[in-house]
């Protein structure tokens, strides 16, 4: 009896056992199973760098060099912070950035100078030196190097009628520095003139539009090298989604990225081997994404849409002489 009672001990003790083993087990399955984490697929931007959140950018005020103004109502303070504004403008319409300011440059420019802020010759402007950008990931620098303006009454042979031709050149050069190294990242310099024939159109106003044209131009080459705009969809209808808001009838041309290119001696990420496959034109936009319809090749999810840089607005040719001294009227071409 006592034998019995001893082996039915015995076998209580191992199911028990047993029980606390497989017990202990599951918890450890279940704990590892939540805190496990996981990982999604990130696509390396132009940085080099994978994101979770947007980039904080902060714009300087735009240093101004011309030695001469087209006008004499727009000074130099004036220009700086409208070309700001517009880059800050055009930099936020992307959806990819977050615009700051950081508290050491929020006194507009040529206020406030200190020892340790540069100032230029004259009446340039002044451009303080950023005490503390810790806030910023990366800043915009941007010089204007030239800026003309002119106004030419031009008679129309055909009529007789005078018409005001406003030209309007700027040049603006520009860095993105990374905040925490100085370490310039990009930097790239936009010539652009604007021709505007308008009667209503003052040669102000004709600054104020070229200002903005060259603000979108910068930022074009921003997205282009940092945040190539991507197709996130293909459509039943033959229309392409993209991941960024574009102007509507901008074209770009569409890519296929292949292998990783990087530096030799630092192994720094360059970029992406590059295929192109098709030509898109951009047919409707909201305020986050696009739409476009291909005109040539095709387009896949993943490819990137390379904007093609704006062109150059020019007058409108009202007359052409014909070579026997006569007058070619624009009805007649």
């Amino acid at each position: 009896m006592n034998k019995r009672l001893a082996l039915l001990g015995l076998c209580a003790g191992v199911f028990l056992s047993a029980c606390s083993s497989s017990a202990n087990n599951a918890d450890e399955n279940n704990t590892q199973a939540t805190t496990e984490p996981t990982t999604q697929p990130t696509t390396i931007n132009g940085f080099g760098e994978a994101q979770t959140q947007r980039y904080k950018v902060a714009v300087l005020p735009t240093r101004v060099d011309a030695a001469n103004l087209p006008i004499p109502s727009l000074s130099q303070n004036i220009l700086s912070q409208s070309i700001s504004h517009e880059l800050s403008r055009a930099l936020n319409e992307t959806h990819k950035f977050d615009i700051v300011v950081p508290n050491a440059i929020q006194q507009p420019v040529a206020e406030n100078v200190t020892d340790d802020e540069e100032v230029t010759e004259g009446d340039n402007a002044v451009t303080p030196a950023p005490k503390d950008d810790s806030i910023a990931d990366y800043l915009l620098h941007s010089t204007l190097t030239q800026i003309d303006a002119s106004e030419t009454l031009r008679i129309l042979k055909a009529t007789g009628q005078g018409v005001n031709e406003k030209v309007v050149f700027i040049a603006l050069n520009y860095q993105i520095v990374n905040a925490k190294t100085n370490q310039v990242a990009l930097t790239k310099t936009v010539r652009y003139q604007l021709k505007d024939t308008g009667y209503n159109t003052s040669v102000k106003q004709t600054v104020e539009n070229a200002i903005g044209k060259v603000a979108d131009i910068v930022k074009d080459q921003i997205i282009n090298d940092i945040y190539p705009v991507r197709v996130v969809a293909v459509l039943e209808n033959g229309e392409i989604v993209l991941d960024q808001p574009l102007t509507v009838n901008s074209q770009c041309q569409l890519f296929t990225t292949g292998a990783k290119i990087t530096d030799t001696y630092s192994n720094r990420l360059l970029g992406h081997e590059e295929k192109l496959v098709g030509l898109a034109t951009i047919s409707r936009t909201t305020d986050v994404f696009s739409f476009a319809k291909v005109n040539e090749g095709q387009a896949t999810k993943e490819n990137i849409c390379k904007l093609i840089p704006i062109d150059q607005k020019v007058a409108l040719e009202y007359v052409k002489q014909t070579e026997g001294g006569g007058v070619l009227l624009p009805f007649d071409r």
